[in-house]
């Protein structure tokens, strides 16, 4: 009696229909002879619908263990191997597991392909058993859930089998199509099979020698079980110019517009089984102007989802910020000029702003859309001295700087304001598209300090300028079907400069970010004094400090591409500050101002000339994250061969020894987000707000998109956690800062991405 023992390597599932099979196949065929009547009558989706069975052949390829001097077996006592002794030829049977909605009709089903396009390979969990129905075998039993969903039953002998399918929660209708294949035949054509046991997902299946049995189980979800996420898209349009980056998410809300008509096209991909794209499901729909230029999209179960705009022409796609189940916004990183993806786990309510920003050379070749026209306003700041009686040729003489700061208005019919366009960006550009034909008041609302004072318009038809009268800021104009309409603006300067107070307030042990200005009214009662300020304007740098009853600085100058900046020399021990702006005369409630290490920029929209500034300092909870970066061997099993979490902590720390410099971390708190790059193989966080964050890595090229990271938590009370696996999606670790003067540690591994592979199997 021969024996040979064989090493089981964990089976990877490589998709229901790769085409590992067909190469093993065709080449068998092409030695055989056979190739010419066979592929007449086997499609090659049929032979990729087989590719699994590949993977169960290679644990009887690989290191066969020889018998010692006296002929004994050598046979590893390990739990796993598996003794095959006469190598007697074996079977297997794969199941591939799929929800579909309540829609498809799985039960008349005869084309099990179409349902494996329309159904997901996720949903409630699932347990398989395999019962012998001779009594001859071992029973077997298997059990999945999440994504990709499927069970394997290898090495099993010929038998009459039952295969009964269990899932967690009971399918309105189920179906299941199978086929078989031995290494000469193709033994069952893919068919539905029948239910041996009426209302049940029991069904028979026979296994013949070295047969594959390759099937596909589709349940249909009932109506009330389905976790649906909502992803609402909501579309924002910037000025030419525009610098998101220095602005921020608050800041683009502001300056950005959300009344975007005509509507925009977005296509939602819900991505399917990855070695599988006709798994994917595609949704296309067009913003609603008349709900803030949103859309909403529906997807079931856990899911890879990717969102793809049709950017309009004249539009740069700039950048994405989501919620997830009313949380803080978060970056949501760009895959190309097009689109994002977001990872959901089902059930979820996301909300996404999509800003675009226009791009324009100035006196470009523009088409307007059909039936339409669009409105280019060219901005120019003019000297103090500009002659009264000033004509085109005066203003454009002696106002020659572009201005940003700039807002403008224009009223359609209905009385509704149309704000498709926001601050002019540096170049001093703004513009209206795709606006009704017919004659609307156009106004703008100025930089501080200047007033409009004239206005020349003409068509791209005829190229003759003229004068557009001003009243109270406003002049009327007429959009022309199929036509653009190009305006220059010209604003002077009305007073001698900004005043600014700012009253800095001390906030107790317990205050928390992100919340209304009556809130931190109410909590920081405590005055601050003394404390170092500074304040840059279009003249330079003022220095002073906070004082009781506020600290009041006159003269400030914005200028016109300039703009006022206020720095904090923030105390130690205190975070990051809130910070709340109103112009006093305006009686608006104080807007919250973004605020980047101590310092906000004042936005545009303050048009007035005295502005309160209050400034609130939050005790600094001195939490603290630690990245340690490190670079793996290409040798690196990446989890393939491991047993368990121990086991693969200690393999990453003791193989990935190469720190790494020049890696881009992000971290997002409660207080925002700020991004820093590795420096002698490490990355450190200070001034971590206590509750969730975020920590994304920019994953360095040549390197998977996943890496390995083991994190430890040590707390205030010098108690520390066991060393733990902290999974990333992406790069990507959501984690939590539990309490104050919490340290996080975290050892983070780069996998390097090795090359692809191509594995013949010869049979004879």
């Amino acid at each position: 009696m021969i024996t040979k023992v064989f090493r089981l390597g964990r089976v990877r599932r490589t998709g229901s229909r790769s085409a590992n099979l067909m190469m093993a196949m065709t080449l068998m065929m092409v030695l055989s002879g056979l190739l010419s009547p066979i592929m007449g009558n086997v499609s090659a989706e049929t032979i990729r619908n087989n590719a699994a069975s590949v993977e169960a052949r290679r644990a009887q390829d690989q290191e066969p263990v020889e018998t010692d001097e006296a002929g004994e077996q050598l046979v590893s006592e390990s739990t796993d191997e598996l003794v095959i002794e006469d190598q007697t030829p074996s079977s297997a049977i794969y199941i591939n597991l799929y929800w579909c909605d309540d829609s498809v009709d799985v039960a008349s089903a005869t084309d099990g392909y179409a349902l494996v396009g329309t159904c997901l390979e996720q949903g409630p969990a699932i347990s398989v058993n395999l019962i012998s129905n001779s009594g001859n075998s071992a029973n077997d039993s298997q059990s999945v859930s999440g994504f990709p969903g499927g069970v394997s039953f290898s090495q099993i002998p010929a038998d009459q089998w039952t295969i009964d399918i269990v899932p967690d929660v009971a399918a309105a209708e189920d179906a299941l199509f199978c086929e078989g294949y031995t290494p000469y035949s193709h033994t069952k054509p893919y068919a539905s099979q029948t239910s041996i046991v009426s209302g049940s997902s029991t069904y028979g299946i026979e296994t013949l020698d070295e047969e594959d049995v390759s099937c596909d189980w589709f349940g249909v979800l009932p109506t009330d079980t389905a976790d649906t996420t909502s992803v609402q898209v909501t579309k924002w349009n910037c000025p030419a110019g525009f610098d998101f980056a220095a602005a921020g998410y608050e800041g683009a809300k502001v300056t950005c517009w959300d009344d975007v008509d005509p509507g925009v096209e977005f296509t939602l991909t819900h991505l399917g089984d990855e070695n599988d794209p006709t798994d994917d499901i595609q949704l296309v729909q067009v913003t609603d102007p008349s709900a803030n230029d949103s859309t909403t999209f529906t997807s079931t179960g856990a899911a890879t989802l990717i969102v793809s705009e049709t950017v309009p022409a004249n539009y740069e796609f700039t950048a994405v910020h989501c919620s997830f189940d009313g949380d803080t916004p978060v970056t949501v990183s760009l895959d190309d000029e097009t689109s994002f993806h977001l990872f959901v786990k089902g059930d979820e309510q996301i909300e996404c702003d999509v800003f675009d920003t226009f791009v324009s050379d100035d006196n470009s070749d523009t088409t307007p859309e059909d039936g339409y026209g669009d409105i280019y306003i060219y901005k120019y700041a003019c000297d103090a001295d500009v002659p009264n009686d000033a004509d085109m040729d005066g203003f454009a003489s002696n106002c020659t700087t572009p201005q940003n700061g700039a807002t403008f208005t224009l009223e359609t019919p209905n009385g509704n304001v149309q704000t498709d366009t926001g601050d002019t960006g540096t170049d001093g550009i703004a513009m209206m598209g795709a606006v009704e034909a017919g004659t609307y008041p156009l106004s703008e609302q100025s930089p501080m300090g200047y007033e409009l004072a004239a206005a020349y318009c003409a068509y791209d038809s005829d190229s003759v300028y003229t004068e557009a009268p001003i009243s109270n800021g406003a002049t009327d104009v007429e959009v022309v079907a199929d036509d653009v309409l190009r305006c220059n603006f010209y604003n002077v300067k009305t007073d001698d400069g900004v005043t600014i107070t700012i009253y800095k307030w001390e906030c107790p042990e317990g205050t928390t970010y992100n919340q209304a200005f009556g809130y931190y009214q109410n909590a920081c009662a405590t005055e601050m004094p003394g404390v170092p300020f500074h304040i840059a304007d279009a003249n330079g740098v003022i220095d002073t400090t906070s004082e009781v009853n506020g600290r009041q600085i006159t003269g400030l100058d914005r200028g016109p591409h300039e703009s006022i900046t206020i720095i904090e020399e923030v105390p130690a021990d205190f975070g990051t500050p809130v910070v709340y702006c109103q112009y006093v005369d305006s009686g608006a409630d104080p807007q919250n101002i973004p605020v980047t290490d101590g310092t906000i920029t004042l936005p545009v929209q303050f048009e007035t000339a005295e502005i309160q500034c209050f400034w609130y300092n939050l005790p600094n909870h001195a939490s603290t994250v630690i990245i340690y970066k490190w670079s793996c061997p290409e040798s690196d099993l990446r989890n393939e061969g491991f047993h368990s979490e121990d086991e693969a902590m200690a393999w990453y720390k003791d193989n990935c020894n190469d720190s790494m410099d020049g890696v881009d971390f992000t971290l997002v708190d409660a207080a925002g987000h700020r991004t820093d790059t590795t420096a002698a193989g490490m990355v450190t966080f200070n001034h971590v707000a206590t509750g969730p964050i975020q920590i994304a890595e920019t994953v360095p090229a040549g390197y998977s998109n996943q890496p390995f990271q083991v994190c430890q938590n040590n707390y205030a009370n010098g108690s520390s956690s066991a060393p733990y696996w902290a999974v990333t999606i992406n790069g990507t670790y959501n984690t939590n800062i539990d309490e104050a003067g919490m340290t996080i540690v975290c050892d983070w591994y780069n996998v390097p991405v090795g090359p692809g592979e191509i594995t013949v199997y010869k049979w004879t």
